[in-house]
Parts: structure tokens; sequence; C-alpha cells
């Protein structure tokens, strides 16, 4: 689900920036990417702080 939730941020994030690889190189998008494989269990709380 966490997967899902990334991925639908990302894309919303590409929508306002414009590309998916501006989304790409956003750092909020590279501090969720990180998170959601670094440590899953706080994923949930870093989506609330980008979204």
């Amino acid at each position: 689900m966490n997967k899902i939730t990334f991925k639908e941020t990302l894309y919303t994030t590409a929508i306002k920036l414009g590309s998916l690889d501006a989304a790409d190189n956003d750092k909020a998008i590279l501090r969720l990417k990180k998170k959601l494989f670094d440590s899953p269990d706080d994923f949930d709380k870093k989506v609330r702080e980008v979204g």
C-alpha cells in the first residue's frame, strides 16, 4: 500500500512541476523515496508532510 501511495504522490508532484523528471529530482520526493525503502513504518508520517 505504501508503494501505491508513493506513486500517487510522485505523479501528483509531477503534474504540479510539469514533468516526471522534475518530480524524480524533487527534494521532498527523494526524501519520501528514501523513507519508503529505509524505514517503511515511518512512511505514512512523511507522506503527510509532503502531501
